[in-house]
């Protein structure tokens, strides 16, 4: 099904555990890159470009906490699993203070570090607390930063100044790729919690079960797999602020867990009896027409009007057209900062108009992706319209107009998940309905098959 099996990183300094880890990946569908030098490990960081990375604690050279601050550094979005024979209490909460997504004690079961593995894919976790990294995230998601001179994204911005100075609850709604987390984070940065957490959740990534010990927390040995106490997002996002992105793909009962704490502000572990107050801001996104979803009664009204204190609409890319060649130039000085290529991608003219014509259904994500291509693709500086059509050609269809405002840029998406769809719908058949088996014929882990199945209404 993917196209590319995901990078995953795996450093220890033991032989034997790195190739255990590394064998249960390569089973699992990933593709590790197993070292046992973490310095090498760290210098191939830009190569790899890993999606997690797992690295043992203790190690000569170069410590795990070493090893988190390099890999934020290389990419603050990168998630961390620590693991450590040398467990406490003490180096748990700086694991996860630090930015690590997990941390887990030797010798761990397999399923624990695949479930760690499954849930470093689905979300993101506590920002980095490493102040030299932590002041560069800072002046990243300054205001001035937010790309686009359009009149609806100047009022946008205007509403986010004076949202960033209050503890208002937010919700930020847009098409997919609008750019709903870098509102969030925006805010975030430009309040007087910046310099606090900044914790992320995808609602939609995670089984109800993950999702609940994710946002609470568990003790030790409440449920099978449940070996150390973990505490929570929102307890540890204390003082910072917590997003829920795609609020609107949360389960009915973890809605009602949700609107709980909410009101509240306190937590309780799952399986524990204490009361744990919690301290953050919370802003929520979604791609949902929540009321619509009221409506169907697949989210309660009660939790809409919780998060729903001030709501912000971001409109998509095809609304706002002006703003294309900013972001054209923005995103072009960021890929040749991050390729480290002294290179330089310009448009002529019948090439930029031929990009400002594509209506963009994937917004300014769409837009960063086929920028990336062009600019890792092109042999030359000034790209015309027939040369985009060249080097897209093997994910464009020939010059046809579309329906929608007279394009000549043709994606093969539909045509991609209509086939997409048939094989899911016909491995589910074989497998008579179990997803796990699914998931195994469609050579994919069980988390793809579940959110590709959400996506085409397969349930």
């Amino acid at each position: 099904m993917d196209k590319k099996p995901i990078p995953i990183l795996v450093i220890d300094d033991e032989e034997n555990i790195l190739n255990f880890i590394s064998k249960a990946l390569r089973k699992e569908g990933y593709e590790p890159h197993a070292f046992t030098d973490v310095r090498l490990a760290t210098a191939k960081l830009p190569a790899i470009r890993p999606q997690v990375v797992i690295s043992d604690i203790v190690m000569p050279h170069i410590n795990g906490f070493e090893v988190l601050e390099a890999v934020k550094r290389n990419n603050v979005d990168t998630n961390l699993i620590l693991i450590t024979a040398h467990a406490s209490l003490e180096s748990a909460i700086s694991a996860v203070r630090g930015g690590a997504l997990d941390y887990l004690v030797k010798p761990f079961e397999l399923d624990e570090l695949l479930v760690a593995v499954r849930r470093a894919l689905g979300q993101k976790r506590l920002s980095t607390a490493f102040p030299s990294i932590e002041k560069k995230t800072q002046s990243m998601y300054q205001m001035h930063n937010l790309i686009g001179t359009s009149s609806k994204m100047q009022e946008i911005y205007k509403l986010l100044e004076k949202i960033a100075k209050s503890d208002s609850t937010v919700l930020v709604v847009g098409e997919s790729g609008t750019g709903k987390e870098m509102v969030a984070r925006a805010i975030h940065y430009n309040s007087h919690r910046k310099d606090k957490p900044f914790v992320s959740i995808n609602c939609a990534s995670l089984p109800d079960p993950l999702l609940e010990s994710e946002l609470f927390g568990h003790e030790r040995g409440s449920f099978t797999g449940a070996f150390t106490t973990k505490l929570g997002l929102l307890e540890l996002a204390k003082e910072g602020t917590f997003l829920l992105d795609e609020v609107g793909d949360m389960s009915l009962a973890m809605q009602s867990k949700l609107l709980r704490a909410l009101q509240e502000r306190e937590i309780k572990r799952v399986g524990g009896i204490e009361n744990i107050p919690i301290d953050v801001r919370i802003i929520s996104a979604t791609s949902k027409d929540l009321r619509a979803e009221i409506e169907k009664k697949n989210f309660r009204e009660d939790l809409f009007y919780r998060i729903n204190v001030i709501p912000v609409f971001l409109p998509p890319l095809r609304e706002r057209k002006e703003d294309i060649p900013p972001l054209i130039q923005h995103i072009a000085s960021l890929l040749k900062e991050k390729s480290g290529i002294g290179k330089e991608i310009e448009f002529t003219p019948d090439g930029l108009g031929y990009l400002m014509e594509y209506h963009w259904p994937g917004n300014i994500r769409e837009l960063e992706n086929i920028l990336e291509r062009l600019y890792m693709l092109a042999d030359k500086k000034g790209l015309s319209k027939e040369d985009i059509i060249k080097i897209l050609s093997s994910e464009l269809k020939s010059e046809k107009s579309m329906t929608q405002g007279g394009t000549m840029l043709i994606e093969l998406k539909n045509e991609t998940e209509h086939f997409e769809r048939k094989m899911i719908e016909k491995a589910l058949e074989d497998a008579g309905g179990n997803k796990l088996q699914a998931a195994k014929l469609l050579h994919c882990s069980r988390q793809t098959l579940q959110y590709k199945v959400r996506k085409y209404n397969l349930d």
